[in-house]
C-alpha cells in the first residue's frame, strides 16, 4: 500500500483564463492524500494521482466542486474515487507608485507660516486590481496635521488619503518618508 498526494493543479483547466484580473491563490483536494494498493514495483513509480479535468474558466469567485480521481494502471483505489476540491479565487493584487507627491498642511490656523524639512513624498498603493488600477495622482494624498499647535518645531507623522476613506482602509499604503520636521513660525 502506498499514500500518495492528489495532484489538483494539473487537473484544472482554464486557470489561465479565469475572470478578467482574478487568480487562484489555493487548490486543495479533500482528501489531500489517497491510499493505492497493488505491486510494489508499479506502487514505487506513482508519485501522485491526477484528476480529470476541471474547467475554471471564467471563475471569479471561492467555490467548492467535485473531482474525480484517475486511477493509475496496474493499482487499485482503497479511497472513494471522488475528492472535494476548494478552489480559492480572489481579484489580483496590483500596485501603483505616485512619486513627489506634495505633503499638503492640514489644520494650519490664520495666516501662520508652516514650513517643512521635506515637501515632497513617494506613495505606493497596493489593492484589489479594480480599485488599484482605476486610481490617479489627483486621487492620492500626503499630509501632515498641525491642528492647535504652536509655533515651535515637531517631528510629525504623515497621514495618507486615497480617493476616500473607505478606499484607504481596503489599500496598502506604504510612503517613501513616514516623518517630517514641521517648523510653525509667528505670523509675522
Amino acid at each position: 500500500m502506498k499514500l500518495v498526494p492528489v495532484d489538483v493543479s494539473s487537473s484544472l483547466v482554464g486557470a489561465d483564463n479565469l475572470a478578467a484580473n482574478h487568480e487562484i491563490i489555493k487548490a486543495v483536494a479533500t482528501p489531500t492524500e489517497v491510499r493505492l494498493v497493488g505491486d510494489q514495483a508499479v506502487l514505487d513509480k506513482i508519485d501522485s494521482v491526477q484528476l480529470e479535468p476541471i474547467a475554471v474558466n471564467g471563475l471569479d469567485t471561492t467555490m467548492t466542486v467535485s473531482g474525480v480521481v484517475i486511477v493509475p494502471d496496474g493499482v487499485r483505489l482503497l479511497d472513494d474515487t471522488t475528492v472535494s476540491i476548494l478552489l480559492e479565487v480572489r481579484e489580483m493584487v496590483i500596485s501603483q507608485t505616485f512619486e513627489q507627491l506634495e505633503i499638503q498642511v492640514h489644520g494650519k490656523t490664520g495666516n501662520s507660516d508652516v514650513t517643512l524639512d521635506i515637501p515632497t513624498a513617494d506613495l505606493t498603493v497596493e489593492g484589489r486590481y479594480s480599485l488599484v488600477s482605476m486610481l490617479s495622482r489627483s486621487d492620492a494624498s500626503v499630509f501632515v496635521d498641525v491642528t492647535g499647535l504652536t509655533p515651535g518645531v515637531y517631528k510629525l507623522p504623515l497621514s495618507v488619503l486615497v480617493r476616500n476613506e473607505a478606499a484607504t482602509v481596503e489599500l496598502t499604503t506604504t510612503l517613501s518618508v513616514a516623518e517630517v520636521t514641521v517648523t510653525i513660525n509667528q505670523p509675522k
